[in-house]
């Protein structure tokens, strides 16, 4: 019988301790900020090599787009797009501001009318 209520409590324990974990684990997740993804979309009629501040990311071919989903927000930004010969043809740099209660940042290279008005830090060559 004693032995059945110590197993009985142990247990209890168990659930207890996992309840506790599963809480403060699931309360941690939600503090962290949020992924975002940007969405680099090339209409220009050249193939782009496209980075994430110096990190390559992929290519992309005319008319397509690349995404970059990144593990947090930051302070700040920088999408490059280089040509084959690794001259850069486009930057575009922003901050956490401009992308506040974003999911999703979109990049159009060239700029269009519309991006340059919305974000006057993104600039084109």
């Amino acid at each position: 019988m004693v032995g059945r209520i110590m197993k009985l409590s142990s247990n209890i324990a168990k659930i207890v301790f996992l309840m506790i974990f599963l809480v403060t684990f699931f309360f941690g997740l939600g503090a962290c900020e949020p992924m975002l993804t940007i969405r680099v979309h090339n209409q220009t009629d050249k193939t782009l090599k496209i980075f994430f501040g110096d990190a390559f990311i992929d290519y992309a071919a005319p008319e397509q787009e690349v995404k970059i989903r990144t593990l947090g927000i930051f302070p700040g930004y920088e999408i490059i797009a280089k040509d084959v010969e690794e001259n850069v043809v486009y930057t575009a740099n922003f901050t956490r501001e401009d992308i506040s209660g974003k999911k999703t940042y979109r990049v159009t290279i060239p700029p269009t009318a519309k991006s340059i008005k919305q974000s006057d830090n993104v600039t084109g060559r």
